[in-house]
């Protein structure tokens, strides 16, 4: 009975070790460059990745976890939210604009754009952590 619940045991272990060694993550690209561009600061600090469209992107889903990294060198992770109250107050997030379709980095009740000193033209690299 002892070494049917070590074999158990191990097994269980292995499994959980070579699920966690299979985390990847995929660049999200919507054309042929990997990399993409702030197009925007709206009035309101959150700032706006003209080349990703929600009509375009169906890879990004609500609930996927999204890494982002800033051509200054700042880098976040946020999830993909349908509306800002989705977060905590003070959280990063990323969402698809209701007018235009584009997605849009933010802070719920903030500004990323002042947060993070961004401006328009800083080069922005995005992954989904899977």
């Amino acid at each position: 009975m002892h070494n049917k619940q070590l074999i158990l045991a191990l097994s269980l272990i292995l499994t959980y070790l070579l699920v966690g060694c299979s985390v990847v993550t995929k660049s999200v690209s919507t054309t042929n460059e990997d990399k993409h561009h702030i197009t925007e600061v709206d009035s309101h600090g959150n700032v706006i990745i003209g080349s990703i469209n929600k009509d375009q992107s169906p890879h990004l889903k609500v609930g996927q976890t999204l890494r982002v990294r800033f051509g200054n060198g700042k880098e976040i992770t946020c999830p993909l939210v349908i509306d800002y109250s989705d977060v905590p107050k003070g959280q990063y997030l990323a969402r698809f604009d209701r007018d235009d379709g584009k997605i849009k980095f933010a802070v719920n009740e903030g500004s990323i754009a002042e947060k993070l000193d961004l401006t328009k033209d800083i080069e922005v690299n995005i992954e989904i952590d899977k």
